[in-house]
């Protein structure tokens, strides 16, 4: 049985009971970082993620929906980005979702904010950086998986992008209802 989700919007970010931030310098360019978030099945080195699936048809972007299966398998969110913004030329991107419907039950609101910048230059989030269990989950392995890609979506190599090294944000958040409650 689904369970709706509240909408959100972006000031919720800063408004969230409960915070997981990540601030990393990426050492691949920005351009290249965006496309692995923006691509068919991304995430896929995640291992707190079974399958992310974007559901809307590309280009992307806000009502873009997607599918994610959190590992092993047994809950699913339907997201809704309702902010993406892509600036190619100074290298600058974002974009945010919040989850529509949960396979299960617990929580009221749930979203996710990234921004991917060129290295060194300020984030449009605040606060000290910060990563929550998990999001410590989400390192990417030495290894990747086995499993292959099901795109033809052409993705750009880290050497044919250019050398300055990316900056990435992004904040996932989500608001539980109280333990009581007897509303979905």
């Amino acid at each position: 049985m689904p369970f709706a989700l509240q909408p959100i919007t972006e000031s919720f970010f800063g408004e969230a009971p409960m915070r997981y931030t990540i601030d990393v310098e990426v050492p691949a360019a920005p351009d290249y970082v965006w496309s692995e978030f923006t691509r068919q099945d991304t995430l896929d080195w995640c291992l707190a993620l079974k399958q992310v699936t974007y559901t809307s048809p590309a280009p992307y972007g806000p009502k873009t929906t997607r599918t994610a299966v959190l590992a092993p398998g047994l809950v699913t969110i339907n997201e809704q980005f309702f902010l993406w913004e892509e600036d190619a030329q100074a290298h600058r991107y974002r974009h945010a979702f919040y989850g529509k419907v949960c396979s299960v039950p617990g929580l009221k609101n749930f979203g996710e904010y990234t921004e991917v910048t060129p290295a060194g230059t300020a984030a449009a989030s605040s606060g000290s950086s910060r990563c929550g269990p998990v999001a410590s989950r989400c390192r990417p392995s030495s290894r990747r998986r086995s499993r292959p890609r099901r795109s033809g979506r052409s993705r750009p190599t880290p050497s044919s992008t250019s050398a300055d090294p990316g900056r990435l944000v992004h904040v996932g958040m989500r608001k539980e209802l109280p333990a009581l409650s007897s509303s979905r």
